[in-house]
């Protein structure tokens, strides 16, 4: 009988630990993997002077593992004046950055949905939950300068 009331302590907080370590680590793969897409795919169209349309596509080829993400794309200019120029989103896609003086381009990634971590991160392991919310996200920045 002393077994079974120490298998009863024992088994939830096993699972417990069990569990948040298997996402947690699926969560740290997930995150280093999308941050090295994005910085891979920054880097080729910092390199080219261009972001295009095919490498957006590729990039979000490679990302859609994962799930849907919100991409989100700048390029700098910066002219000496204390605010740079800035061309944000779609405007920025298939244009001649180096060509028109653009210094910096940014790609900003990031997951639509909460990654399944974030619930074990807000209870403990019996099971009350913390007075603090976490809303873990799959994210991705990268800045490079246009060479």
């Amino acid at each position: 009988m002393q077994n079974f009331w120490a298998v009863l302590v024992v088994l939830p907080i096993f699972t417990w630990y069990s569990m948040f370590t298997v996402l947690d680590r699926n969560y740290n793969l997930a995150q280093q993997d999308v941050e090295n897409i994005v910085y891979r795919y920054t880097q080729i169209a910092a390199k080219k002077g261009v972001l295009y349309q095919s490498v957006l596509e590729e990039m979000e080829k490679q990302l859609s593992k994962y799930g849907e993400y919100e991409i989100y794309i700048s390029a700098e200019k910066f002219l000496g004046n204390d605010e740079p120029t800035v061309i944000e989103g779609w405007d920025a896609v298939d244009v001649g950055l180096r060509a028109e003086g653009y210094d910096l381009l940014n790609v900003t990634v990031q997951y639509n949905k909460h990654h399944p971590v974030s619930i074990l991160y807000e209870y403990s392991v019996f099971g009350a939950q913390n007075s603090k919310s976490y809303n873990l996200t799959l994210f991705g920045k990268a800045s490079s300068y246009i060479r």
